[in-house]
């Protein structure tokens, strides 16, 4: 197919030639030469306004180079010309948007009370608005891994609409804009994720991985300086934006916070989570009681050397408990992590106990079977396609019976399956003829009915879970429970297959982190808060669609110029998202 942006101006400079002056825009794009194509159509575009106005800054160290839209740039843009994507579709100057930022920052006081914002800008929180940073790597040319840095915003576009509605009822106050705060984790990842840059693989390997650092480096410092410069928009008024999160997988943020602890460190005694020094000698973190030792160790401890402290630190956040600013994602926590291990344990477990007819006779025949009555409930019970096309040894990571098997399937299959098992053990197996399910109720089963039951409260609280962070906003108050007794029914499930001599349940850190999700909602509610934020806020569901939408990109320009092409039209790839959606 050859280059794009050369193919585009042949046929300009064809077309041209045959019938001169036919239109202007034609006479434009064959101006620019064969071997600069590409950087004569993004001149052109631009000046057609048809990519966001955004300047990219050139960062270098030595001899790297790392292309990026500053924060300060980005947010200036939005600010003055796309206010509403910054503040959940309000306007700049609505009459109700200060009320609506001093109230998230009353209800966030409740969590982070130490947070500097409230003592450099205590007076003036009505013109600070929250942000989050999400750092991951994508797949670029060749397989190779890219990051991609972005900024991501707080609020959904239907925040506005929402309280619009509410307010009509109960006027505009504080209860009004909590109620109708909605997450991010909805629409388009174009209209909450805010790109700063894309760097390729080859610049931050082997020997050249400092680079890494000081690319992620050079926006940090500039959130750093608009936490007390902040922005002035036309009307003359000066914005802050304040760090609140960063969010990213497990690997992304031991990176970014240059852990000591975490699930890296499982070996020995040296902690696995940031948060707390659970995993050190004294502190099991596979403790999930409301006893457990570690609880009173919560932020005691920073997670990082003073030698080598986070790459965040710069940027104002707690002086008090710096690491909560690295916030758990539950996609990857759950549905990529534990929730994985869990299903494919239950799966291997009922197999064995040949719930489904045949089954205890050969791993291969307890895949097979297992996954046909799978594959009978989401045509005739759930009624969805889910992306898991089989059940076999490879998917299950499950070579012999001495090793815990986990799933390798996406995130979607994860919920899809916990729905599945609670119907088999509830309703039974499938029957032979395919009729339906045999109705047989196993939690009542006198000798394994103890197993059984906590197998359904763990499917039950994963559900639960997920349909309250999804359905209600930026609220997550009743999301606690469901979080203790997941965590609890996993540990009991854990030792009474170890007591059966059996490879099934494998404790993984991500279980210590998802109990640390639901600890912080009980902590915030007894301190007697009007409302807590959601997990969901820190979901990277849209945020890892948002990594798609910039890997293919970065696929399709050249491997030398990737950063910097991928950002230009990534620019263009926003407004046209824009004009779609009518922003």
């Amino acid at each position: 197919m050859g280059d794009p942006a050369a193919n585009v101006v042949r046929f300009a400079k064809a077309i041209e030639e045959e019938q001169p002056l036919l239109l202007r825009g034609i006479r434009e794009l064959s101006v620019p030469s064969l071997p600069h194509a590409e950087s004569g159509l993004h001149r052109i575009i631009r000046e057609w306004g048809m990519a966001l106005p955004i300047d990219i800054y050139l960062f270098n160290k030595g001899i790297l180079f790392a292309p990026m839209c500053l924060p300060s740039r980005i947010l200036e843009f939005y600010l003055c010309k796309k206010p509403h994507i910054l503040f959940g579709g309000f306007d700049r100057n609505h009459f109700a948007l200060d009320a609506f930022l001093q109230s998230f920052w009353e209800g966030y006081r409740y969590e982070d009370a130490d947070h500097q914002v409230f003592q450099v800008h205590g007076n003036r929180l009505h013109r600070c608005f929250p942000i989050c940073i999400y750092a991951d790597e994508g797949r670029g040319l060749r397989k190779a891994p890219i990051q991609v840095v972005a900024l991501e915003t707080l609020w959904g576009l239907k925040t506005f609409s929402a309280c619009e509605k509410l307010a009509k009822a109960r006027g505009w106050n504080s209860q009004t804009f909590w109620e109708a705060s909605d997450h991010t984790g909805r629409g388009s990842s174009l209209t909450s994720r805010l790109l700063l840059y894309v760097l390729p693989h080859g610049a931050y390997k082997k020997k050249q991985k400092h680079f890494w650092y000081d690319t992620f480096g050079a926006p940090v410092q500039d959130l750093a300086k608009l936490f007390t410069s902040g922005i002035t928009d036309r009307n003359g008024e000066t914005w802050f934006p304040i760090l609140i999160g960063v969010k990213g997988d497990a690997p992304a943020l031991n990176k970014i916070g240059n852990f000591t602890r975490s699930f890296l460190r499982i070996i020995g005694n040296k902690g696995v989570c940031h948060l707390c020094m659970a995993g050190t000698p004294g502190h099991m973190w596979e403790d999930m009681r409301s006893s457990a030792s570690w609880h009173g160790t919560i932020c005691q401890e920073r997670p990082w050397t003073d030698r080598n402290p986070s790459c965040v630190l710069p940027i104002p956040f707690s002086l008090q408990e710096p690491e909560k600013v690295f916030r758990s994602d539950c996609m990857h926590l759950v549905k990529l992590g534990v929730a994985r291990h869990f299903i494919a344990s239950c799966v291997v477990a009922l197999g064995d106990w040949d719930i489904f007819n045949g089954s205890a006779q050969s791993m291969a025949s307890l895949l097979e079977l297992s996954h046909s009555d799978f594959v009978w409930c989401c045509k005739h019970e759930i009624r969805q396609t889910p992306h898991l096309k089989l059940f076999s040894k490879e998917g299950f990571h499950w070579p012999r019976r001495t090793s815990y098997p986990w799933g390798g399937w996406k995130a979607a299959d994860s919920l899809m399956l916990a729905r599945w098992l609670l119907l088999v053990l509830r309703q039974g197996a499938v029957k032979p003829d395919g009729t339906g399910r045999s109705g047989v109720t196993y939690l009542s089963d006198p000798e394994k009915g103890h197993i059984f039951r906590a197998m359904e409260d763990a499917c039950c609280s994963i559900l639960r879970f997920f349909q309250i962070i999804h359905k209600n906003g930026l609220l997550a108050q009743a999301a606690a429970d469901s979080v203790q007794l997941f965590c609890q029914s996993y540990t009991f499930l854990a030792r009474e297959f170890s007591k059966l001599a059996k490879f099934l349940f494998h404790l993984e850190p991500a279980l210590h982190m998802f109990r640390h999700v639901g600890l912080r909602i009980e902590t915030i509610l007894r301190t007697g808060a009007p409302a807590v934020i959601s997990p969901a806020a820190y979901l990277t569901d849209l945020s890892e669609d948002f990594i798609g939408v910039c890997s293919r990109i970065s696929r399709r320009v050249a491997a030398r110029t990737c950063g910097h092409r991928t950002l230009q039209r990534m620019l263009i790839r926003y407004h046209l998202e824009f004009e779609k959606l009518g922003l």
